[in-house]
């Protein structure tokens, strides 16, 4: 990797007047559920869909090695650490959900948590399965995370992305071959952005469940729930 691009990056946002937050060797460690990893070249927490496509054009541009990251929950950083810039999508608009005619259209940067306390909010079920598991809807989604027999791919609509090569598209979740672990037919080096997901109305015994997990409890309790639950 060219040795100035990370400055050339950098001037890049401060001449842009970019609100995306540049980090130059920022330890990795801190980036993951399980604390381990050297420095990256940089962490920059996008701020928005326009920043970030420019973020990326740019590394592509000058050679720069990047990675998207979600909650780090199933990410395993080499203690040597990564010669290149990690990218965060941390703006507001990477962590809206709201209730459209559709559906429910999430940021790919919200938390399983998250979602989980906006369902229970507007009495939305099916979506209990998410219940402990760590991770943004972007990254579950680019794993086909799941549980308990369920996994997000069958609960998804729609999914926006970002491909270098292709620019921005909506893909039809119908289109895509959900796997275990993985999903199929995605753009290549593709970035999902937003995901539009099914709603439904919650059973009452979903319901209660649902509400009873986001209470602050003992880690023991909670699997104690997730297995009466089902």
């Amino acid at each position: 990797m060219p040795a100035g691009g990370i400055n050339i990056l950098s001037v890049l946002l401060k001449r842009n007047k970019f609100k995306s937050r540049f980090i130059p060797n920022c330890h990795l460690s801190g980036l993951t559920t399980i604390r381990t990893g050297g420095p990256c070249r940089a962490l920059i927490m996008a701020y928005n869909e326009e920043e970030l496509i420019s973020i990326i054009m740019e590394c592509i541009r000058l050679g720069i090695h990047y990675k998207i990251l979600g909650n780090g929950s199933n990410v395993l950083f080499s203690d040597r650490g990564f010669n290149g810039v990690i990218i965060k999508l941390t703006g507001k608009v990477f962590n809206n959900i709201e209730i459209c005619k559709e559906g429910v259209l999430c940021g790919a940067g919200v938390s399983a948590g998250k979602f989980l306390k906006f369902c229970l909010k507007n009495s939305i079920g099916g979506y209990e399965f998410f219940c402990g598991i760590p991770g943004t809807i972007g990254g579950m989604l680019c794993m086909n995370a799941g549980a308990f027999s369920c996994n997000i791919g069958q609960f998804t609509k729609k999914i926006k992305i970002f491909a270098p090569e292709r620019g921005i598209k909506w893909i039809e979740a119908a289109s895509l071959r959900f796997l275990y672990r993985k999903v199929k037919g995605l753009p290549e080096n593709s970035v999902i952005l937003q995901v539009l997901m099914k709603k439904k109305k919650s059973k009452k015994t979903s319901f209660i469940f649902l509400k009873l997990f986001l209470l602050e409890c003992h880690p023991m309790q909670e699997l104690l729930l997730v297995l009466i639950a089902f």
